[in-house]
């Protein structure tokens, strides 16, 4: 029994040019644990066989070209989500935001639309970026109190019912 790591960025373009979707031969690595395909040229949606990866824990698309929706069955064991600079659309699906593991949660500047996902009262958040989205809500007053990092700029909103936060 072992656990895999996967990283393709930005660092490695010289010597691996990914282009198009995301391939389905990665649903083989049942150990995966990190994925890490940012800055990678990558188009196409997020699939949704990345749920079948149930070891997965670290997540970063950011930097491509993905569009689509977030898959609704994305969640599992995931403790790192970082999605940014996409073009991804749609709504932010509650189950990943309410994941119990999730401490890094990254969407900012894709075309999400909508209210952030209500969540519970003792719920933080290690780094929460939702900026440069067209959200009509904020997260709940507590993670904005509780977020180091409640970054929410250029959202349809103009100030952070409890934080105070100028967005």
């Amino acid at each position: 029994y072992f656990f895999v790591q996967f990283f393709i960025n930005s660092n490695m373009s010289n010597l691996i040019n990914f282009n198009g979707e995301i391939g389905s031969n990665i649903f083989c690595l049942t150990n995966l644990i990190t994925l890490d395909m940012s800055s990678s040229n990558l188009s196409g949606t997020i699939p949704s066989q990345l749920s079948l990866l149930n070891e997965l824990t670290y997540l970063d698309l950011h930097s491509n070209e993905l569009s689509g929706t977030i898959p609704k069955n994305l969640e599992g064991v995931l403790s790192y989500v970082d999605i940014h600079e996409n073009q991804l659309n749609g709504k932010i699906p509650r189950k990943l935001a309410r994941s119990d593991n999730l401490f890094y949660f990254d969407v900012s500047d894709n075309r999400f639309i909508g209210n952030f996902p209500s969540l519970p009262d003792e719920w933080i958040f290690n780094y929460l970026s939702i900026s440069n989205n067209i959200l009509l809500a904020v997260p709940d007053e507590n993670v904005c109190n509780s977020i180091s990092d409640c970054l929410q700029t250029n959202t349809k909103l103009s100030i952070c019912p409890k934080c105070g936060a100028f967005i």
